[in-house]
């Protein structure tokens, strides 16, 4: 099964060779939380459409980070989207 990102009711698009890296930390340890480093997504219709279109610059609406799930076979952990940039 491959990795999947979902985000306001859909899956994102990820390239074929597409791979994430988890830094996984214990909520009893540590108050940071768990995170992953910057990665970069396609501009596809569907990414697009699914994180607001932040791409456009007639938005009127700040980007804010989007609840989204990851998951891979047995794997599934909720997240925070935060979009960096778009262009």
């Amino acid at each position: 099964m491959a990795l999947r990102i979902e985000a306001n009711g859909g899956v994102l698009d990820t390239p074929n060779d597409f791979q994430l890296e988890l830094e996984l930390t214990s909520p009893i340890f540590n108050t940071r939380g768990s995170q992953s480093p910057s990665f970069t997504l396609p501009g596809s219709p569907t990414n697009l459409r699914l994180l607001g279109y932040p791409n456009r610059i007639d938005r009127n609406v700040e980007l804010r980070p989007i609840d989204g799930v990851i998951s891979d076979g047995p794997f599934r952990r909720q997240c925070k989207l935060n979009i960096l940039s778009a262009g």
